[in-house]
């Protein structure tokens, strides 16, 4: 799966993205990454599976400001 947080409109650029593996079981992701773009009016959180068989649930979903990986208490569990 392919997730991207970019702009939503204009030239839709990517301020990051990274693609995970799924499995058969739940997972905890944590993602972080450092804005390198002016700020803008509208972003977006892309969840890319494609065509992805079976389907899958994404949960407890959050964008956190100032978070890394090393002490974000929030993160996206996705199970397959």
């Amino acid at each position: 799966m392919f997730i991207k947080v970019g702009q939503d409109g204009g030239a839709y650029t990517a301020y990051m993205g990274d693609t995970i593996s799924l499995s058969d079981s739940l997972q905890h992701f944590s993602l972080s990454f450092s804005m390198t773009h002016p700020t803008g009016p509208a972003a977006r959180v892309e969840f890319n599976g494609g065509k992805s068989r079976p389907s899958f649930r994404i949960a407890n979903v959050a964008l956190v400001e100032g978070a890394s990986e090393e002490n974000d208490s929030q993160a996206v569990d996705i199970v397959k």
